[in-house]
């Protein structure tokens, strides 16, 4: 979490054209075995911070990156790309269209 925190790119210095996919995590996750205080723990942190922090760095690169582009991805974790055939097809569709400014 540091680390992310710290990362701060400077897009504005960044001339080519940038496509960034972003997976939105629209709530927390909570282990299965988390007992109450540990679920109120985890949800607080989330609202508090983490969902703050990725609307911050999706706004940061629409912001700065000149010639960029996000598409969000709900529902899906970071993974999915490797496993569903359906969901390969959905983001070479959208990297396609972005190359041919379609």
């Amino acid at each position: 979490m540091r680390g992310a925190r710290e990362a701060d790119p400077d897009y504005t210095k960044v001339t080519a054209p940038a496509l960034s996919f972003i997976t939105i995590y629209d709530a927390p996750y909570i282990p299965a075995d988390a007992d109450a205080a540990l679920r109120e723990k985890i949800v607080t942190r989330w609202n508090e911070y983490g969902n703050a922090f990725q609307r911050h760095k999706i706004d940061h690169f629409k912001r700065d990156m000149k010639q960029g582009q996000v598409i969000e991805l709900h529902h899906v974790d970071h993974a999915d790309f490797m496993r569903d055939a359906t969901f390969q097809k959905f983001l070479v569709r959208e990297m396609r269209k972005f190359l041919l400014g379609e």
